[in-house]
């Protein structure tokens, strides 16, 4: 919008990341927004609940292309992908097509071996190959999985860009809504956010069990909501003393549970580096917190924070190494501030997360 552009914007109603609509109303000032979706019961099953996403958003995204086909240039943000196979048959021929790829579904299908994930991983990867070819240009947000993708699509290099997610932080100040759930004495190791198979659950629980065992100064805590949560925290959250399960944090608190971390831990499962970059990456290194990662040898993660200097990447699962290595990096960690750290990253972030390089690649020379 303060480039010029006329903005419309074809959403479902929030669903992240328990699965349940929450309709919403709200709005930004010169944008039309259309939602739906809201009443959607979505089922606990991963793959039935996949396909209902995809099929509901499709129909959502016919009806409302459909009377509103005049834009030069649409933006299908992936996944969902489906849908795009028919939108596009509505778009004038003239319109560009600049399709946005948060995760390659194909690559995190795959990373079980049960014949319906098989099933299903052949059948997303057929759907994202064709939905990409259709677009003039593609904006992939890491390096590998660009590189993964004109591997195993066939893709131009040409119409494919990387840019990374970007910082939608909002620095609100110390507050203290959170004091309570952080006792003074303690350093504090923290997860955030969604909580799927590519975080390895059960096994970063099991790290945080033999964490709190080693270390009586330490506390961890997961802070999420939605199904594996709920599955993790029912089975778990009496069983140990140290570990708790909470709620996700309102947008205005993001930031004081950011500076009430000691660290900040990035999971990353065996084999899922390549099919997604975690979003909320820019935010923790803007906020300063230290992150302690755990992801694929020399993957893309591994080599932000090393050329950051933000914290540290482990590369494998092995629990007894983790607590060794968990264990030097809390020492380390401390050595700094949060406020330090913010200015230490400042020109890194601003370099590699800025939000105005995704919007001069989507409207190029229409700015």
């Amino acid at each position: 919008m303060r480039k010029g552009c006329s903005v419309e914007v074809v959403a479902s109603h929030p669903i992240y990341p328990d699965w349940k609509p929450k309709r919403t109303t709200a709005s930004l000032a010169g944008v039309k927004i259309y939602r739906g979706g809201g009443f959607f019961v979505y089922p606990k099953s991963v793959i039935p609940r996949r396909i209902q996403l995809e099929l509901g958003f499709t129909i959502h995204a016919l009806r409302h292309v459909l009377f509103n086909r005049n834009s030069t240039i649409f933006v299908p943000v992936f996944p969902p992908s489906l849908f795009f196979l028919f939108v596009r048959f509505l778009i004038p021929q003239s319109a560009r097509k600049i399709g946005i790829v948060h995760d390659l579904q194909s690559v995190l299908a795959g990373l079980s071996n049960s014949l319906p994930r098989i099933i299903l991983s052949r059948l997303i990867r057929s759907i994202e190959k064709r939905t990409f070819d259709t677009c003039d240009k593609l904006i992939f947000v890491s390096k590998s999985m660009a590189s993964r993708a004109i591997s195993d699509y066939g893709l131009k290099p040409k119409k494919v860009l990387v840019r990374y997610p970007f910082v939608t932080l909002i620095k609100t100040g110390n507050g203290n809504a959170l004091g309570h759930l952080f006792p003074s004495g303690y350093k504090h190791i923290v997860y955030s956010g969604a909580i799927g198979e590519k975080q390895n659950p059960n096994l970063l629980l099991k790290l945080f069990a033999a964490i709190v065992k080693k270390r009586m100064d330490v506390l961890c805590h997961f802070f999420s909501r939605g199904p594996m949560f709920d599955e993790l925290r029912k089975g778990n959250a009496s069983e140990f003393e140290r570990v708790s399960f909470h709620d996700l944090v309102p947008e205005k608190d993001l930031f004081e549970l950011y500076l009430k971390s000691d660290i900040q831990i990035i999971p990353q499962k065996e084999g899922s580096s390549v099919g997604a970059i975690p979003s909320k990456l820019p935010n923790i290194m803007s906020a300063g917190v230290p992150i302690f990662a755990i992801s694929d040898p020399e993957s893309e993660l591994s080599e932000i924070i090393r050329e950051s200097g933000i914290g540290y990447c482990a590369d494998s699962w092995n629990v007894d190494k983790l607590l060794i290595e968990m264990d030097k990096f809390l020492e380390k960690s401390g050595r700094r501030s949060h406020q330090e750290r913010q200015r230490m990253v400042r020109d890194f972030v601003t370099r590699n997360f800025e939000i105005d390089q995704l919007v001069q690649a989507i409207i190029g020379e229409h700015s």
